[in-house]
């Protein structure tokens, strides 16, 4: 089953997750449908590039992190 917040993907795009045999509802429908029981990620990423290296950050919209460079 795959469990979606209402309201986050566009219909044709549920609809086309359907039509390939996925069975999709929204979070209203989820017994556990409260949004804090959903996962979320706050990341940072380190990439080595073999001088400096770089580092990449990101946060989900429904969180209350972002991401921040200087």
């Amino acid at each position: 089953m795959l469990a979606l917040e209402t309201d986050r993907l566009p219909d044709a795009t549920v609809d086309a997750l359907r039509e390939r045999g996925h069975d999709v509802v929204g979070s209203d429908g989820f017994p556990l449908h409260d949004a804090a029981r959903f996962g979320g990620a706050q990341v940072i990423w380190y990439e080595d590039d073999g001088e400096a290296g770089r580092l990449v950050g990101g946060s989900e919209p429904r969180k209350d992190g972002h991401a921040v460079g200087y």
